[in-house]
């Protein structure tokens, strides 16, 4: 005869209980971690915004700088090679 602890009404139900405890901590987790998990995306999304704002401060100057260094020395020369080269296109615009 079969000892109490094997019986399968008893292993499915320990099955079940376990089942149940498991996914009642699961979802308590959930539930109290959920205001953590919301200000930590908001503060991850400030601090995203803030750093383009920085990288947009740092490069502003220097992509003025090569803006700069663009139409005074390589624009001018690409548009009179263009002319010398060929005459049949028009001419790169100014």
């Amino acid at each position: 005869m079969p000892r109490d602890k094997e019986r399968p009404g008893y292993v499915l139900m320990v099955a079940t209980l376990v089942c149940v405890a498991c996914a009642l901590l699961v979802s308590g987790a959930v539930v109290l971690l959920r205001p953590v998990q919301d200000r930590n995306a908001l503060l991850q999304r400030q601090q995203n915004i803030l750093q383009i704002r920085i990288h947009h401060n740092l490069l502003q100057p220097f992509c003025f700088r090569l803006r700069q260094f663009w139409d005074l020395h390589i624009h001018k020369k690409l548009y009179w090679r263009h002319l010398i080269g060929s005459r049949k296109s028009p001419p790169i615009p100014t």
